[in-house]
């Protein structure tokens, strides 16, 4: 075989060969322990060979030609950086801190080796298949990678910084860590992925389909995203813009009881806001089991008072599903932020304040608050038998009162506009409802 471009060492080379012409490749693999040695084959051609069970651990294999070459070996500690990998087989292969970079990787197979800790740095990687491979920690980065796969693949934190993937598949693939920041990610098929806490940082992500994705805890400032599609292979397409809230809208549209779910949630969700120590735990839980007894659904947010962003922000979010909000005002200092965020924002969500009979006054602050229609008059109530016996009189009617004048107040003024751009478009119909006495 001609060998013009090999640059290593001639006596490894040979060795190696003999082996090969042998099909022995004991007679290589028992020289390599006998002496610990690191064998140079920079530049070797070992184009259309057979090579299963050759050992090529800690070996400088730089710019080698494996072109239509089988292999099943252990690449571990190995330089194969600036090599030719098209048509190569490598399947069950081992690749432990190896070094592949700037390789031209074309309809190779990979498909169940174990890739650790290796750098596929600048590589051309097209039509190759890393299906099940196990490629935890590895690096592809600023790497073309076209019409490949990495199916089944276990990819924790698992580098594709500045990479560019296209037509790529990683279906049921562990991305769980992985790192796409400043990568441009295009056509590529995430289907029943897990990519819990991968950086999109910078990123480009677009017309990929994320059918069954876990999507948690992802970095997206400044990801450039759109066209996902949410819908099974060979369905309706259905596509939304938005990687998180993909999860949520094909949930929407393929489970009815997660529909039911959304209902309930503007219909029957109480939330209640209070701090509620050892000695009034039961005041709680005999609130929280009366409103369970009339088909509600009790959302208890027992607090520290704290400047927490994430604790306003996720008073606001279950606000905004409630039906109507109580607020035990009856420990001063527990609730001005927390109403602080709700009753400005939501002016249709009912705050009924309850206070215990024995406290002098609500805070100072709370008179602030009843100016606002939505907050309804304080209750006092003397004890836990109080409070529930009065619940549907003093708490939950005034709430519904409230909800019925809201609704009533809506018609109204739908019915105005309705009549002004009535009288705007068409002011003879106007006046000739107002003759006959149909407008006021």
């Amino acid at each position: 075989m001609d060998q013009q471009y090999f640059v290593g060492n001639k006596e490894d080379l040979e060795l190696l060969l003999h082996a090969i012409d042998k099909n022995d490749p004991s007679i290589w693999n028992d020289w390599k322990r006998s002496g610990s040695v690191s064998p140079n084959l920079e530049g070797i051609d070992l184009s259309n060979k057979v090579l299963h069970g050759f050992n090529f651990e800690n070996t400088n294999l730089q710019s080698a030609n494996l072109n239509n070459c089988k292999i099943t070996s252990n690449f571990s500690f190995s330089n194969l950086n600036h090599s030719n990998l098209k048509n190569t087989f490598l399947w069950r292969s081992i690749f432990i801190e190896t070094t592949i970079m700037g390789a031209t990787i074309h309809n190779s197979e990979f498909s169940n080796s174990r890739i650790q800790a290796s750098d596929f740095s600048i590589s051309d990687i097209r039509n190759a298949k890393f299906d099940s491979c196990d490629l935890e920690d590895t690096c592809f980065l600023e790497c073309e990678i076209h019409f490949t796969s990495f199916q089944n693949a276990f990819l924790l934190q698992t580098s594709f910084k500045k990479s560019h993937c296209s037509s790529t598949s990683f279906m049921n693939a562990n991305l769980k860590h992985a790192n796409f920041s400043w990568a441009r990610i295009i056509d590529c098929d995430f289907t029943s992925a897990i990519l819990n806490s991968v950086n999109l940082c910078n990123a480009t992500l677009k017309y990929c389909r994320v059918y069954g994705v876990a999507a948690w805890d992802l970095n997206l400032d400044n990801c450039r995203q759109g066209n996902f599609i949410v819908s099974k292979e060979n369905e309706p397409v259905v596509s939304v813009d938005d990687i998180d809230v993909s999860q949520f809208i094909h949930l929407l549209i393929s489970n009815h009881k997660i529909r039911n779910v959304i209902n309930t949630t503007t219909s029957k969700v109480a939330l209640i806001l209070g701090r509620f120590y050892k000695e009034r735990k039961i005041i709680l839980d005999h609130l929280h089991g009366e409103l369970r007894k009339k088909g509600m659904v009790p959302i208890i947010f027992d607090f520290d008072p704290s400047q927490n962003r994430d604790l306003t922000e996720t008073v606001q979010i279950l606000a905004s599903m409630s039906k109507f909000v109580i607020a035990d005002i009856t420990d001063a200092k527990s609730i001005p932020q927390e109403l602080s965020h709700i009753v400005p924002f939501f002016p249709s969500i009912p705050v009924q304040p309850i206070l215990l009979a024995t406290e002098k006054a609500e805070y100072s602050m709370f008179e602030h608050w009843l100016k606002f229609n939505s907050v309804l008059p304080i209750f006092y109530y003397e004890d836990k038998d109080h409070l529930i016996d009065s619940m549907e009189k003093f708490i939950l009617q005034p709430i519904e009162d409230f909800k019925d004048q809201e609704a009533n107040a809506s018609k109204a003024k739908k019915q105005v506009r309705k009549l002004e751009e009535l009288k705007r478009n068409d002011p003879v119909e106007y006046q000739k409802l107002k003759e006959k006495g149909y407008i006021l």
